[in-house]
């Protein structure tokens, strides 16, 4: 579950909403976004030329991160080209990204939450579902991470007191492990062999305790 991703959808709509209250005005859309990419690059957040110009995973913590002066920079950018389109764009979307901020913060941390943590990743998960349908007024129904976060974190969170340990950057992270326990064993010709010893460095990996270091 990749959840900060979230924060690709609240970015996207703010560009959308601002892209249909401005065309039928004759505003110039593509220098309004450019203009945008331009705040995103300030703060190190790029967007993705592929996929629909969203924000793979280190850029959306970012935005989660700094989500109140870009937004603050957004709203003056929006003023400039056109006034009437900035009435309440920080707080509009403001609204959707704060709880979004910590739900982030919550279900990536790999441990078990304490309980006012976790009553606070609830709390979260209810604004963000409060206000879902003002901030994404453009969508029917919603899309199955905000649904994540609206109907199951809560349930989840209940069940496990964590999330951190469930997530997709915990498997991730066995890859640059996995890549030098390979190279230990590309020697090995027989692939049944190989495997199996593959398999041999990973069980003594998990097995092991992180190293201390004495200061």
């Amino acid at each position: 579950m990749e959840e900060a991703s979230k924060a690709v959808d609240a970015a996207m709509a703010a560009i959308a909403e601002v892209t249909a209250e401005a065309e039928p005005e004759g505003m110039d859309f593509e220098s309004l976004k450019s203009k945008f990419e331009l705040v995103l690059q300030k703060f190190n957040i790029c967007m993705q030329k592929y996929w629909s110009g969203t924000l793979v995973g280190p850029d959306c913590r970012r935005f989660l991160d700094e989500w109140e002066n870009i937004l603050t920079e957004l709203e003056e950018i929006v003023k400039s080209e056109k006034g009437s389109l900035a009435t309440d764009f920080k707080g509009r979307f403001g609204k959707a990204l704060k709880p979004l901020a910590i739900i982030s913060r919550y279900t990536r941390a790999v441990r078990v939450l304490p309980l006012h943590e976790r009553n606070l990743l609830k709390a979260a998960c209810n604004d963000f579902a409060g206000e879902y349908g003002t901030c994404f007024k453009d969508k029917d129904i919603a899309t199955p991470k905000a649904f994540l976060i609206m109907a199951e974190i809560s349930r989840y969170v209940d069940m496990h007191h964590t999330l951190g340990i469930f997530s997709e950057e915990a498997m991730e992270s066995l890859h640059p492990q996995d890549n030098k326990f390979r190279l230990r064993v590309r020697t090995i010709r027989d692939p049944i062999a190989r495997h199996q010893a593959l398999m041999k460095f990973h069980r003594i990996f998990q097995a092991t305790k992180p190293r201390t270091h004495n200061k």
